[in-house]
């Protein structure tokens, strides 16, 4: 009995192994989901969950390789490339830490209806364009990120596009700090703000525009003020 007891066991552990091995490329989803957002989506994945490849949001073309040694000290570290990036992005993924370097993506504007409802209402559209050398969540937010917002559209106007907007985003402990420019367009938008697990979004700013078609946004997102400007406050008053 002990004799062939021994290589049952060899067989099922190498049938185990070639299952682990081949998990597909869809179970980064799964990951995402678990450990990040669940509306984070790698559409059309190919390859297996340690090596694969896909579309970031449908957009961003990437590829990716799993560190498998790390997974057994208790965390995921991945290393993403996409064709316009001039080194690796690094991601790594524990229970109590997400760390990113390097990174350089190109995201969905939609994705700006999550902070706010303000945000939600104007139904955002165009591109972001997200940039970080350094940027880390925990307990604590450290580093900073650029983000562009190009070919910025909302539902609520007929001008498209509305403009093209820059955010400077610094983890600052507990909060992050957000300020906000106009890079160019018809719909000026400037002001500054923080944003934390606790309190959410707070952020007061200025909007105008020479344009009359921008009435109604300008009166969703703001309050008129003085020299035909219009105030905004997301947040508690």
């Amino acid at each position: 009995m002990k004799r062939f007891l021994a290589p049952t066991l060899a067989g099922l552990m190498c049938y185990v192994i070639f299952l682990v091995a081949t998990i597909p490329a869809t179970f980064i989803n799964t990951l995402l989901a678990h450990y990040v957002d669940q509306n984070i989506q790698v559409a059309n994945a190919q390859g297996t969950l340690w090596h694969g490849s896909g579309s970031l949001y449908g957009m961003e073309e990437i590829s990716w390789r799993i560190k498998v040694p790390e997974l057994f000290l208790g965390h995921l570290h991945v290393l993403v490339m996409n064709k316009d990036a001039a080194q690796p992005m690094d991601v790594f993924i524990s229970p109590a830490r997400i760390e990113l370097k390097h990174v350089s993506l190109t995201l969905p504007a939609t994705l700006l209806s999550d902070f706010a409802q303000p945000l939600k209402l104007m139904a955002p559209g165009g591109l972001l364009s997200l940039s970080t050398e350094a940027f880390s969540v925990s307990n604590t937010f450290l580093g900073s990120v650029n983000l562009d917002w190009q070919n910025a559209s909302s539902a609520l106007s007929r001008v498209s596009p509305i403009g093209t907007y820059h955010f400077h985003v610094i983890g600052l402990g507990h909060h992050l700090n957000i300020h906000l420019d106009t890079q160019d367009g018809p719909l000026f938008l400037a002001g500054k703000g923080t944003w934390s697990l606790q309190s959410g979004l707070y952020f007061t700013g200025t909007a105008s525009s020479e344009n009359e078609q921008f009435s109604a946004l300008l009166n969703l997102i703001g309050k008129p003020a003085e020299n035909g400007t219009y105030s905004i406050h997301i947040g508690p008053q």
